[in-house]
């Protein structure tokens, strides 16, 4: 979970959560390259750069857009 503060000092806390599945012909090559604990060690560094991206788009929205705009934005983006 990260904690973030937008433009008019609302903090707001985003959650992540990531499903995956490798493909089962390449788990040989990811085992052989990056270990058994593959998972543990690569996805935190992509998961963090994916809430750096949200955190940015949800600033940048803050920054341009009016508050009802923004709510009916994301009211949007979640229902699809």
């Amino acid at each position: 979970m990260m904690s973030v503060f937008i433009v008019d000092l609302q903090n707001v806390n985003i959650t992540l959560r990531i499903l995956f599945r490798p493909i089962a012909d390449r788990l040989p090559d990811i085992f052989t390259n990056l270990g058994v604990d593959y998972d543990e060690r690569v996805l935190p560094s992509i998961v963090n750069e994916v809430m750096k991206a949200v955190v940015v788009c949800i600033r940048t929205l803050c920054c341009f857009m009016p508050r009802r705009v923004r709510q009916l934005y994301f009211l949007q983006s979640i229902h699809l």
